[in-house]
């Protein structure tokens, strides 16, 4: 699937992370983010990197292919990290203190990197990394993550029950029940429909 037609049905930037696989229902998934390019393209979706750092981290990946493909595979161990700790969430358990530790690790790498600084009306972050570093996409995803978890808004991580996407429910009757309508909820709904008209057989 092209990354321009991945759904982004997460509602917060972690979970839209976690959710660039198919079906976590299934044992066997399909990966949107094969290549590094498909991740830097997935980024630059998402507005976590603007173009001029998606063309100069594109042709790093393109010079330095082992570094590319070290770095795809720690981003894809991180997200499968942050899909435990927010599905355990989301089903009201505790979270493995394995995952924990596995997250903690990344804060030490990533957070001595962040410093605020004082804008008009306030304050913005700012990532003190280098301009061809890849973790300008882990970094904000990462702190995104982290804001949810210290947050009183966990109750809203939810499960869809059709694919095993995470979701936050942003709905006023936190009743939201599917990742999308329009695609789970509506294949649910057609489901259950074709069972209620099949007639039983004598």
């Amino acid at each position: 699937m092209a990354i321009s037609e991945i759904s982004l049905d997460g509602g917060r930037l972690c979970l839209d992370f976690i959710n660039s696989v198919s079906s976590r229902m299934k044992d066997v998934r399909m990966e949107y983010l094969m290549t590094m390019p498909d991740l830097i393209a997935w980024a630059r979706r998402l507005e976590i990197i603007d173009a001029r750092t998606e063309c100069i981290l594109s042709e790093k990946s393109v010079k330095h292919s082992k570094e590319a493909i070290t770095f795809l595979k720690q981003a894809l161990e991180f997200r499968e990290i942050l899909y435990k700790i927010f599905q355990a969430i989301a089903k009201k358990k505790k979270v493995h203190p394995e995952y924990l530790r596995s997250y903690n690790v990344q804060l030490k790498n990533y957070f001595p990197a962040i410093e605020l600084k004082q804008v008009s009306g306030g304050f913005s972050e700012s990532w003190l990394l280098e301009e061809d570093s890849y973790k300008r996409i882990i970094a904000p995803i990462l702190n995104d993550s982290y804001e949810l978890l210290l947050s009183d808004k966990l109750l809203k991580v939810k499960e869809c029950p059709s694919c095993g996407w995470l979701f936050y429910d942003s709905t006023k009757n936190g009743k939201r029940r599917w990742c999308s309508m329009k695609n789970c909820g509506s294949n649910v709904k057609a489901l259950d429909w074709y069972h209620r008209q099949k007639l039983p057989v004598l």
